[in-house]
C-alpha cells in the first residue's frame, strides 16, 4: 500500500497593547534582514544557514546572536543531529534568562517540541507542546501558535487520536488562512493544509477533499514558483501527486512526482529524496511497470537517511513490499531482514537505557 504523505515526509492585530508591539519590536534582528534582504534562510542549506550564523554570532547584539543560534538549531534538528540541537536549545534558554523578549519563551518551547518529535519522545513532546501552545497566545506570536499547533496535530496523529486531533488542525487552518502572514510563511503553511487533507482522505475516502488538496497545493506552488523555493516545490509536486496517485490516474501522477525530483535535486544542502523515489516505485506499480517499479526502489533506499531511525524502518517495509511484488524476492528478504535487526537493536538500546536509570534510583 502506498504510504501517505505525512508517513514519508502576523501576529493578530486585534487589541495589541503597545508595550506588547515595542517589545517585539526590540526583539528583531536588523542585521539579519540586511544580511538576507527580507528573504527567510532555507534551513536545509548548511552553506547559507552556518555563513549567516557566524555572523549574527559575532555581533553584539544578544538578540541576533540568539538568532543565530535558532538558525543552527533549524538546520541541526532538520538533520536528526539532536544532540547538537540540544546544545542549541541551552544557550538560547541562557539568553533566555538574561534578556526578557516575549517571542524568546514560546520559540524556545517550541524548539524543545521539535527536539523530542526528532527524539521520539511523545511523553515528553506533550509535557512541552501544551505549554508552547499556552505562551505563544500569551505573546499573541501568531507564528509559533501555528507552529504548536502543527505539533499537536502530529502528536494526536502519531497517538492515533483523529478525534483529538481535528479542533486544533481547524484552529491551524483558521489562522492560516485569516492572518496576513508573509508570503513565505504562507507558503509551509499552506502545503501543510494541503498533506494534513490528504491525510484525511486517507482516512475517511470523501474524494471532496482531494479538492482542498489540490486547492491548498496550487495556491502555496504559484508563491513558491515565484520566490524560486525549490524545497516547496519539491513537497508541493509530492502533494499533486498523491492527488493523481488517489484519483488513479497513475500517468499524471508520474508527471508530478518526476517534477518533484527535479527540483528536489535543486535543493542546496542536504536533502533526502527517498520518499519521491518510492511515490514514483509505486506509480509505475500500479502500471505494473515492476522493473521500473524495482529500479525506484533501489534509488530510494540509496538517498535514504539512515539517521530517521523510524522513517528508514518503515521505507524498508515498503520496499518489501514493492520487491515481494516485482518478483525480487531476495531484496523482499533483505528488507525484512534489515528491518528487525534495527528493530532488535532499539529494544535492546532501549533496555539497557531502562535499566540504568533502575540503577541509578
Amino acid at each position: 500500500m502506498k504510504c501517505t504523505l505525512l508517513k514519508i515526509s502576523v501576529f493578530i492585530f486585534l487589541f495589541i497593547r503597545p508595550s506588547l508591539i515595542h517589545a517585539q519590536n526590540l526583539c528583531e534582528c536588523n542585521l539579519l534582514n540586511e544580511i538576507n534582504s527580507g528573504i527567510p534562510i532555507n534551513p536545509r542549506d548548511s552553506t547559507q544557514v552556518f555563513k549567516t550564523s557566524k555572523i549574527l554570532l559575532g555581533s553584539n547584539s544578544d538578540i541576533c546572536i540568539f538568532q543565530g543560534i535558532n538558525l543552527e538549531f533549524e538546520y541541526l534538528i532538520g538533520q536528526k543531529l539532536v544532540d547538537e540541537a540540544l546544545v542549541r536549545i541551552e544557550r538560547q534558554q541562557q539568553l533566555l534568562s538574561e534578556k526578557k523578549c516575549p517571542s524568546w519563551s514560546s520559540l524556545v518551547l517550541l524548539n524543545f517540541v521539535k527536539f523530542y518529535r526528532a527524539k521520539n519522545n511523545f511523553e515528553k513532546l506533550s509535557e512541552y507542546v501544551f505549554r508552547a501552545l499556552e505562551e505563544s497566545k500569551r505573546n499573541r506570536n501568531t507564528e509559533v501558535q501555528i507552529e504548536t499547533l502543527k505539533q499537536i496535530v502530529f502528536l494526536f496523529t502519531r497517538m492515533r487520536e483523529p478525534q483529538k486531533k481535528d479542533n486544533y488542525f481547524k484552529k491551524a487552518e483558521e489562522l492560516i488562512v485569516s492572518n496576513k502572514l508573509e508570503e513565505f510563511t504562507a507558503v509551509k503553511n499552506l502545503r501543510w493544509l494541503a498533506y494534513q487533507m490528504e491525510t484525511k482522505y486517507v482516512e475517511t475516502g470523501r474524494k471532496s477533499i482531494l479538492d482542498s488538496v489540490f486547492d491548498y497545493s496550487n495556491k502555496a506552488l504559484n508563491l513558491a514558483k515565484k520566490y524560486g523555493l525549490n524545497d516547496e516545490m519539491t513537497l508541493l509536486y509530492r502533494a499533486l501527486e498523491a492527488v493523481s496517485y488517489h484519483r488513479k490516474d497513475f500517468d499524471l501522477a508520474l508527471v508530478y512526482i518526476d517534477s518533484a525530483i527535479r527540483y528536489g535535486k535543486l535543493i542546496k544542502g542536504n536533502k533526502n529524496l527517498s520518499g519521491l523515489y518510492l511515490s514514483k516505485s509505486w506509480n509505475h506499480f500500479d502500471l505494473k511497470q515492476y522493473e521500473f517499479a524495482a529500479k525506484s526502489m533501489d534509488t530510494a533506499l540509496i538517498f535514504d537517511n539512515k539517521n530517521d531511525i523510524v522513517g528508514h524502518m518503515m521505507l524498508l517495509i515498503e520496499a518489501s513490499e514493492i520487491y515481494e511484488g516485482t518478483g525480487e524476492i531476495q531484496k523482499a528478504y533483505n528488507s525484512l531482514k534489515n528491518h528487525r535487526q534495527i528493530k532488535d537493536s532499539v529494544l535492546k538500546n532501549e533496555r539497557i537505557q531502562f535499566i540504568n536509570e533502575l540503577e541509578t534510583k
